[in-house]
């Protein structure tokens, strides 16, 4: 790897915790369909899909999705199940934050407004942030190539000057493409020794709260 100036991150599955089966079993409880069919919609719906690229209005896929799943509830009933399954990763969050006095931090994530509402208003870590590149803001989803073009100008540095973190292969090839510094997400543990390892530090009192935690 090269030199290091900044930091893109993935939200879901990396820096956030998405109780994808968790969210399910609350949808089984209130549809009147199938669990594959639940799946496949949550996960590739045409609707869905479009609603992560900011093409439909929440209150437009709260219908698709009412109707294509038969779900048994109001708009507001269905915002709360949806948010009700995202939550921190703590140790993720201290690792940006130390990351941060010293590099350039931005997010990249396959998002839909509500999540991203929620996460803006639960996660504080967000609006530290230098950069937030959402999919549903830009009008496309990793591992479209135009996301990475995009998050590569927001962040004004050479692509490979950007270290990418993805849980999913398929972004994480679609970073790779396009130049970044992509690395697949399988732990924290894993993250730190692999930036240890390629030369990226950062203050030695954070490095010692991060120690203290837990690896997964």
């Amino acid at each position: 790897m090269g030199s290091v100036r900044a930091f893109l991150f993935d939200l879901g599955g990396v820096v956030v915790q998405l109780g994808f089966e968790q969210a399910v079993q609350e949808f089984l409880q209130r549809c009147r369909v199938p669990r594959p069919s639940i799946e496949a919609f949550l996960w590739t719906a045409p609707a869905t899909l479009a609603f992560e690229q900011g093409h439909l209005t929440p209150r437009a896929y709260f219908t698709d999705l009412q109707r294509s799943l038969q779900f048994d509830g109001d708009y507001e009933a269905f915002c709360r199940l949806w948010n009700s399954w995202v939550s921190e990763q703590p140790q993720m969050v201290s690792l940006i934050a130390a990351l941060k006095e010293r590099y350039t931090i931005g997010i990249l994530s396959n998002t839909n407004v509500i999540h991203l509402r929620c996460l803006m208003d639960r996660c504080t870590f967000l609006r530290s942030v230098d950069r937030c590149i959402a999919s549903c803001l830009v009008g496309a989803r990793k591992p479209q190539p135009r996301i990475y073009e995009i998050a590569i100008a927001q962040m004004g540095l050479p692509a490979q000057e950007i270290i990418y973190v993805d849980d999913r292969a398929e972004c994480v090839e679609g970073g790779a493409r396009v130049g970044l510094q992509a690395i697949q997400f399988t732990g924290y543990g894993a993250l730190v020794e692999h930036l240890r390892a390629v030369g990226v530090t950062w203050n030695s009192h954070h490095d010692s709260s991060l120690r203290s935690l837990p690896c997964v």
